[in-house]
């Protein structure tokens, strides 16, 4: 069976114009807010969590150029 592909892609992570950090709060609705790197995305998404207080983590997703958006995992590292 063949493997399924690494749904990361390195490439549109490195290229990303923006990383954007969101959490669920409930019914359709977001809190979301973008950076220009990844550390600070990181950072507002571990806060999301912290005040949201809802047992959702905050997640970061990547947004290329193009405007194609990847989550980017908690234990992602650059050029790893």
């Amino acid at each position: 069976m063949p493997r399924k592909p690494d749904p990361i892609d390195p490439a549109i992570i490195a290229r990303a114009v923006r990383f954007d950090a969101t959490i669920f709060l409930g019914t359709g609705r977001y809190h979301t807010g973008s950076f220009d790197n990844l550390e600070d995305a990181r950072d507002a998404a571990r806060q999301f969590g912290e005040v949201v207080r809802n047992g959702r983590k905050g997640m970061v997703y990547a947004v290329s150029p193009e405007g194609r958006s990847i989550f980017v995992p908690a234990d992602y590292r650059c050029g790893a």
